[in-house]
């Protein structure tokens, strides 16, 4: 029943983004975003964002210019919120996919070292990541 609610509710934000026109503008503000955070000096691959991925995405944000839409920051806000409900909802279930995962890492010969070294590049990278979404959702917007 709460994920259908959710669902619903999730349709019913998704149309008031595209009937305000915000699927434009949104578009427009990550392909800036995008072209400012990629950079061959300091960001040659995005698959490693934390360092220079993130000063120049953490850089582009904070000189307001262009401004996040605001009907793109609600949107992010809204999302976020939804993702931390159904990690707290289903945790459990996230607890034996990532059991599935490792048993499955192993059996293709990767040693649980290697595993946990991985899963911990990527919880930093994640929680770069984060960190850009919290200084974009707490930027100025227009």
């Amino acid at each position: 029943k709460a994920v259908v609610s959710t669902q619903s509710t999730g349709i019913s934000r998704a149309n008031d983004f595209c009937d305000a026109g915000c699927v434009r503008k949104t578009a427009r503000y990550f392909k800036a975003l995008f072209s400012a955070t990629h950079d061959e000096a300091t960001c040659p691959v995005i698959g490693l964002y934390c360092g220079g991925c993130q000063d120049n995405a953490d850089g582009f944000i904070a000189t307001g210019e262009p401004a996040v839409p605001c009907c793109t920051q609600d949107a992010l806000d809204s999302i976020s919120e939804s993702i931390y409900e159904l990690i707290a909802d289903y945790s459990n279930i996230a607890t034996s996919i990532e059991a599935d995962l490792k048993a499955a890492v192993e059996a293709s010969g990767v040693s649980t070292e290697e595993y946990e070294a991985m899963k911990e590049v990527a919880t930093e990278q994640l929680g770069c990541i984060e960190e850009t979404y919290d200084t974009l959702s707490e930027s100025d917007c227009a």
